[in-house]
């Protein structure tokens, strides 16, 4: 009889008109920002008027009060702060995965369900509504929005595992009494990352500079651990920080993706376990004695890193803690009839 069955699969997804905020309506073109920090004064100042600025509408003034900026009135619409599009469906997603998966069958005490997913998925749209998308660096240019997604894991391993220890009473007969020791493990990759700037570009939001012929990596994770163990005195850097440099000035878009594959937060470890003791009381009563361990390694996941490169903190795990629970166990005793 066959007891383990080995299965290989490609997985292969290809998403269109996805919701995605990649065209906000009232987004300006980024050609506006050649006026520098003209777009921050009232459209009806001298140096506005000097530049040819006029008001886009004549109650233009009198409705935005200290609002009626140049940079609102260069807006597509400028009677509007913005222009919610809950429709905007232009996103699009490929996903390409192996996926292998090993099945043992119970015997001799041992089963278990294994699987790993290889897998790559990019888009430029990571979110189910529109509504919550970030807003494009420029809608006017959207290369940089098409990148590894939010999601993306290069591999997924979960196991499941019985196995009945080979002694005890019982083990002549079937199996059914001793002891028995289950497990679930799941490791995955972490999620990809990529850096932001704030308070610059259109709509207070901006992305720094690449460097180029810096590779791009992330270093491990176990380094912030050490550092909140306090086995170190300096927080370390969890990827190449110099592989960017911020926008010169807050008028300046920069060149970066919105993610990158090398980049990634800390990849998730867990590992539950459980023992079961079975007791024969009578032939047709017995008892279950059971000892649950969640996270049983009581493993430390960091949080992910700053990635902001205005922050002093760029590129360091600023939350001290666990991104998963501590370990934690139950005890059952059950009685069977």
């Amino acid at each position: 009889m066959v007891q383990m069955f080995l299965t290989a699969a490609y997985v292969g997804n290809r998403g269109i008109h996805l919701p995605s905020g990649l065209n906000p309506i009232n987004q300006p073109n980024p050609s506006i920002l050649s006026y520098g920090s003209l777009l921050s004064q009232p459209v009806n100042s001298p140096a506005a008027m000097a530049a040819g600025i006029k008001d886009p509408y004549p109650a233009f003034v009198s409705e935005f009060g200290g609002g009626a900026t140049v940079e609102q009135a260069l807006k597509p619409y400028p009677q509007y702060t913005n222009v919610q599009n809950l429709y905007d469906d232009f996103g699009n997603s490929y996903y390409n995965a192996l996926q292998l998966q090993g099945e043992k069958r119970f015997s001799n005490g041992l089963s278990y369900l294994a699987s790993l997913t290889l897998g790559r998925e990019l888009t430029n749209a990571d979110r189910a509504f529109s509504a919550y998308f970030n807003t494009p660096l420029n809608k006017y240019d959207q290369t940089p929005e098409f990148a590894v997604s939010n999601d993306d894991q290069k591999y997924l391993v979960r196991v499941a595992t019985t196995y009945v220890l080979p002694f005890g009473p019982g083990q002549a007969r079937f199996n059914n009494r001793g002891w028995q020791v289950s497990g679930i493990f799941d490791y995955e990759g972490g999620t990809p990352i990529g850096p932001t700037e704030s308070l610059s570009g259109i709509d207070g939001f901006d992305r720094p500079f690449v460097v180029p012929g810096v590779k791009r990596q992330t270093f491990n994770y176990n380094l912030a651990k050490d550092y909140f163990l306090g086995k170190s005195a300096t927080p370390p850097k969890m990827f190449t920080t110099n592989a960017f440099t911020p926008t010169p000035s807050q008028y300046v878009l920069g060149d970066s993706a919105r993610n990158y594959a090398t980049l990634r937060n800390p990849p998730p470890r867990i590992e539950d376990l459980d023992l079961i003791k079975h007791f024969a009381i009578t032939e047709g009563v017995s008892a279950l004695l059971r000892l649950d361990y969640f996270n049983a390694f009581n493993r430390t996941i960091v949080y992910g890193p700053d990635n902001n490169i205005e922050d002093s903190t760029f590129g360091e795990v600023t939350g001290e803690g666990s991104a998963i629970i501590n370990r934690q166990g139950q005890a059952t005793f059950r009685i069977e009839f």
